[in-house]
């Protein structure tokens, strides 16, 4: 965080937004939310502090049509970045919700509904082919 990524959109005058173009201000966006992304995995996955997610941030999300062609090509890696954006605020919201220490029959119910809110979530988007198919790993190829 040093550098100043959690704000690239704090101020119209901020380093990046007078230095970088919109095709480039994406690229540190999409840059930003798939490093947050990562950081909630990992806080889930090794039960470590998080390292962005408690942080105050100022970042936009990415344009998603800024990666597309005209015939439409990059529609699976588009759909997954939103995806997992939103699993990414499902998780924050778990982990804001273990910070509350509720009682034990509140966290019940309000894990229950973000558990809920994960499955229909991975339905919606069909994130289990998604990330079987060509196009839904194609931007981890490149």
């Amino acid at each position: 965080m040093d550098q100043g990524l959690h704000e690239l959109d704090a101020t119209p005058s901020s380093y990046f937004a007078i230095r970088s173009d919109d095709v480039q201000m994406d690229i540190l966006r999409r840059g930003f939310w798939e490093l947050l992304q990562t950081d909630c995995l990992f806080q889930l996955y090794y039960n470590k502090p998080a390292a962005i997610s408690k942080a105050k941030f100022n970042v936009n999300m990415p344009s998603v049509m800024a990666d597309v062609d005209d015939d439409m090509k990059q529609n699976g890696p588009i759909i997954a970045f939103i995806a997992a954006s939103r699993i990414t605020f499902i998780t924050m919201e778990f982990f804001d919700l273990l910070d509350r220490n509720p009682e034990q029959a509140q966290l019940q119910v309000e894990v229950e509904r973000l558990c809920d809110q994960l499955k229909s979530t991975m339905e919606e988007w069909n994130i289990v082919s998604l990330s079987f198919s060509p196009l839904g790993s194609q931007r981890y190829r490149n």
